[in-house]
């Protein structure tokens, strides 16, 4: 192992998790936000996590997505994109069943 790839997976380790802005849709009953973390294979793994409701009945939902990501910032930036589209085009005006009731 080279110096270069140790200090590497010394950094990583020491990363706190990294977030995303919240993306809202339009009657700001649903948000979507990323979760970036590191993964002991090497790479970067990614979650979408999701709220619904308002305070004092909220529901959140956390799924993982299905990809390993070579660099932070590739999974943050493909994360926050996938965020922005549920919240912003698939779930614009409603949140999803699953998590309503």
């Amino acid at each position: 192992m080279s110096i270069k790839s140790l200090l590497t997976r010394i950094q990583r380790r020491f990363l706190p998790r990294c977030f995303s802005d919240w993306f809202r849709n339009e009657r700001d009953n649903y948000r979507v936000r990323a979760l970036v973390y590191p993964l002991q294979s090497g790479g970067w793994g990614a979650d979408l996590v999701c709220r619904t409701g308002h305070a004092g009945r909220r529901r959140t939902l956390r799924s993982q997505m299905n990809r390993t990501f070579t660099s932070r910032r590739e999974a943050i930036r493909t994360a926050s994109e996938q965020a922005n589209h549920l919240a912003t085009l698939r779930y614009r005006f409603s949140a999803p069943a699953s998590l309503s009731h």
